[in-house]
């Protein structure tokens, strides 16, 4: 099993260039992301986690549980991988922008 690290909230909006994966299903999508984050249910990850290969990519969840899991899949590609520590209920508490889904 493949380690990957965690990266802190503040580290994402740092890394110009970097892919903000918000790893969540529709429930999880829907109780809001960060702006600019990419949408990928963990189930479908394994079948489109290529297109972010050779690329830095932080992973994300609810409340960081499942980041881990995620960033790993993604790293096989080649990208370098870190989860986003906390997941976002420790993004928004820390103030970071929230967009709601209002589906």
């Amino acid at each position: 099993m493949m380690t990957v690290g965690e990266i802190g909230v503040v580290e994402p909006r740092r890394g110009i260039g970097r892919v903000l994966l918000a790893v969540r299903g529709a429930q999880e999508s829907a109780e809001g992301q960060a702006p600019d984050a990419v949408n990928v249910p963990l189930w479908g990850l394994n079948v489109c986690a290529g297109r972010w290969a050779a690329r830095d990519v932080v992973t994300g969840r609810r409340s960081g549980a499942g980041g881990a899991m995620a960033a790993e899949v993604v790293e096989t590609t080649g990208a370098r991988s870190w989860a986003l520590s906390g997941g976002m209920r420790v993004w928004a508490k820390a103030g970071y922008p929230v967009e709601r889904n209002a589906g």
